[in-house]
């Protein structure tokens, strides 16, 4: 018997969100996209193997599973407008000795 889709997406997410939490730096970003899109494709594969007749599962159909149990995504921070400077008055070295 197959694993339902909610057990497998559970898996998926797990494992997106422990690789986020492991490399994830705003210099990474390029990496963590690619290792997400290989899990979506990986995903996708496994799903066309379930049967003869999944194995004509399309990408829009994958869409559509997608859409009911998103995986996590990363927001790219330079995209957003963060610099990732850090602030003049963080270092308690330097200070103001009146």
């Amino acid at each position: 018997m197959h694993v339902p889709l909610s057990v497998q997406h559970r898996w998926y997410t797990s494992v997106l969100l422990g690789y986020y939490g492991y490399y994830g730096r705003p210099q990474n970003f390029p990496a963590l996209h690619a290792f997400r899109q290989e899990m979506i494709r990986i995903w996708l594969t496994c799903l066309r193997r379930r049967s003869q007749k999944s194995r004509r599962m399309s990408w829009q159909t994958f869409a559509d599973v997608l859409n009911r149990f998103p995986l996590p995504t990363l927001a790219n921070p330079v995209q957003r407008g963060h610099r990732f400077q850090r602030k003049a008055d963080s270092n308690p070295v330097i200070a103001d000795s009146r």
